[in-house]
């Protein structure tokens, strides 16, 4: 869930010609890309000192919302 391996099955139905296939990969890259890609990375330090992890990337309406997990910056004590 918080990691940065993508791992991807792909299996296809008997009988798809070259071009099915090829337009299942592609649609699986992009999909990859969608969604890995734009991100910032798991977890950051943003200038304010606040620590910000992406556990995963929702998907709805064509848009991509990352749900995340902020710790702020311990203040003084």
């Amino acid at each position: 869930m918080a990691t940065d391996m993508d791992t991807y099955k792909v299996d296809f139905n008997p009988g798809l010609s070259a071009e099915d296939k090829a337009a299942i990969l592609s649609s699986a890259i992009l999909a990859d890309y969608m969604f890995f890609e734009g991100d910032e990375g798991i977890c950051r330090r943003k200038p304010s000192g606040e620590t910000v992890c992406t556990l995963c990337q929702c998907y709805c309406l064509g848009c991509t919302l990352p749900c995340n997990l902020k710790a702020p910056k311990k203040g003084p004590a």
